[in-house]
């Protein structure tokens, strides 16, 4: 990450949630992340894993869980 780069996002994590939300938001929106192609396989993937989450075969982990979970395990 450039010292720009740096610079603007440790101004950002300064910002009140709401604030940051609304700029995750606004930098998503720029990406134009409708207009990402995947390829056949990883459609199959994302399928099949759509499935498995309805169907209840897996159990969905939120990151709260995952990141106390890390770090329990992290000296």
């Amino acid at each position: 990450m450039t010292a720009l780069a740096q610079k603007i996002l440790d101004e950002a994590l300064s910002l009140p949630k709401d604030e940051r939300h609304r700029l995750i938001e606004a930098l998503a929106e720029s990406l134009d992340l409708s207009a990402t192609e995947f390829s056949p396989e990883w459609h199959g993937e994302i399928k099949s894993r759509i499935a498995q989450i309805e169907s209840g075969d897996v159990e969905l982990v939120s990151w709260s869980e995952i990141r106390a979970d890390v770090d329990t395990q992290l000296p």
